[in-house]
């Protein structure tokens, strides 16, 4: 089903994805604390800049563009799907150990890409959407996900039959998450 994402959509969007935005840096940094190299923790620690500097500006940016008032901003009031997908994100980062929180920032970024490749062709005629698109297409990107990939790749295998199945439940249940976050967005905006 093709949905046209009309400005308030969006909104009603971002602000979710922007108060998530805290909990993946958050998560991120657990990574970095979690990682096994060095390599791997400056890797994590590019992904963080990220997070914290140019995606925090474009939210910035955009909000401005949209006149998303200043509590939606700092303070919204979250759906149940933005609640239950930074509980999931936490709880798998403090409870866990860095293959289950390179597992659930696997699965989210994974999405992302993914939706990106998706949409990258198509060119909206709002600078916004246009450049959340290409975000998530961008060579940087792809490439921080395939890394991503190949750490669970290189540490899955290592880890207990239990260790892995709960992995698995984590990667699933992010997924499952991200697909609600998507859609919340298109409904009446109540929490």
């Amino acid at each position: 089903m093709n949905r046209a994402l009309e400005d308030e959509i969006f909104r009603r969007y971002l602000v979710q994805d922007h108060a998530f935005l805290e909990t993946g840096a958050s998560v991120t940094g657990y990574a970095v604390g979690q990682a096994h190299t060095m390599d791997e923790k400056a890797r994590l620690t590019d992904a963080l800049s990220v997070l914290t500097g140019s995606e925090n500006e474009y939210f910035e940016r955009t909000f401005d563009a949209l006149d998303v008032p200043e509590v939606d901003q700092t303070n919204p009031p979250l759906t149940p799907t933005t609640r239950a997908f930074q509980d999931l994100m936490l709880r798998a980062a403090l409870e866990g150990g860095y293959e289950e929180t390179l597992t659930v920032t696997l699965a989210a970024e994974w999405v992302y890409l993914s939706w990106a490749r998706h949409v990258e062709d198509q060119s909206p005629s709002r600078w916004y959407l246009d450049e959340w698109i290409e975000t998530h297409a961008i060579p940087d990107f792809e490439e921080y996900v395939t890394w991503l990939r190949e750490q669970a790749d290189r540490y899955g295998p290592k880890l207990s039959s239990k260790r892995q199945g709960r992995i698995d439940a984590l990667f699933e249940q992010v997924v499952e998450l991200e697909a609600a976050f998507f859609d919340m967005a298109y409904e009446d905006g109540s929490t």
